[in-house]
């Protein structure tokens, strides 16, 4: 709680022109994506890349998830560190209610946009060199990626083939199937949508074999260490 020392000494620092990083109302590890150098730091990252979002005015990094996906934000809340709690919103149907965590921290920000997690990045994001992410812990960053944006499915067809797909924009989508076919010797095949000037927008790159599809997905899932999301 903040007494009437506080202030003072705010007062005193502030006209002698030093300035004080506010009080944390809750806990926080600001350091978490200063260097990501475990699976959860890369997961997490992953994640962030896909739902997350940092404010225009770089103070707060956000994610909002389906109500049914709250578990999620759990996790990454306990991960973090961070002791405040979830928002709640209520959407009209056919949408579903969600869950938001929502984190004031200039640091972090900051962080995550050395990450290559800026704001308004659907458009712009780039699948993170080796020097954001080793290439040890790459796995963990696609298994977040996927998680938040990508799908299993089957196509509406008598053969019923199932895929994998993820989503993106034209420039990560390149990247990520640059890296995993260097990895696993598959290649993906790219689905975009495109505006009315023919520019590519953004859209999957997906993997229709049944053979890529469980070395792709095995790949992501099996022998993750107990300690991982």
């Amino acid at each position: 709680k903040k007494g009437w020392e506080h202030t003072v000494i705010e007062l005193l620092l502030k006209k002698s022109g030093i300035k004080c990083r506010p009080i944390r109302k809750y806990t926080l590890d600001e350091t978490f994506f200063d260097k990501i150098d475990t699976e959860n730091k890369a997961y997490i990252l992953g994640f962030w890349y896909a739902d997350g979002n940092v404010t225009k005015d770089k103070k707060i990094f956000r994610m909002g998830l389906q109500e049914e996906d709250v578990g999620i934000l759990e996790k990454i809340k306990k991960v973090l560190n961070y002791s405040g709690p979830l928002g709640y919103r209520i959407r009209k149907k056919p949408r579903k209610n969600m869950y938001s965590l929502n984190i004031f921290s200039p640091h972090c920000c900051e962080s995550l946009i050395k990450c290559g997690c800026m704001p308004t990045k659907s458009l712009i994001i780039e699948f993170p060199s080796l020097d954001v992410i080793p290439q040890s812990l790459m796995r963990d960053f696609v298994r977040g990626y996927f998680d938040g944006d990508g799908s299993i499915g089957q196509r509406e067809s008598k053969s019923k083939i199932g895929y994998v797909s993820i989503t993106s924009n034209d420039k990560f989508l390149s990247g990520l199937n640059i890296f995993v076919k260097g990895e696993l010797n598959i290649e993906g095949n790219f689905y975009y949508r495109y505006k009315k000037d023919k520019d590519r927008v953004c859209g999957s790159l997906m993997y229709t074999k049944k053979n890529d599809c469980k070395i792709f997905l095995d790949w992501l899932y099996q022998g993750m260490s107990s300690d991982s999301l």
